[in-house]
């Protein structure tokens, strides 16, 4: 297997752990199997780079929204790793903006408990 193989299979999981989720078998490698991870309704696709930056056109978001509802999930994220190496210095998500605004919602009506 190569470093950059080893190196996606490694962000795969990491997502997977986070979310709860399950990393897609052969995701990248097989046509029928798009997508890397799942959480629930979730499709997760994940990217890194060793570069400064990383270019997200809308023909990528295209790409993995419509890869979400051909495999009947209502959600889909795309999560960037900028690395230094294998380490990653920079974790972010794209989701579409209105998954952004349920989130927030959800989060508004199920308020952490107080701490003290």
């Amino acid at each position: 297997m190569t470093k950059v193989k080893k190196r996606s299979k490694r962000q795969e999981q990491g997502i997977a752990n986070d979310l709860g989720g399950r990393v897609r078998p052969g995701s990248g490698s097989i046509a029928s199997m798009k997508g890397d991870v799942i959480a629930g309704d979730l499709l997760v696709e994940a990217k890194f780079t060793d570069k400064r930056s990383f270019t997200l056109s809308r023909q990528v978001i295209e790409k993995i929204r419509r890869e979400a509802l051909l495999g009947g999930h209502d959600q889909w994220a795309l999560q960037i790793d900028f690395q230094d190496g294998h380490k990653p210095i920079r974790r972010v998500a794209v989701i579409d903006y209105d998954f952004f605004l349920q989130l927030l919602e959800e989060k508004d009506d199920n308020p952490a408990p107080d701490e003290d």
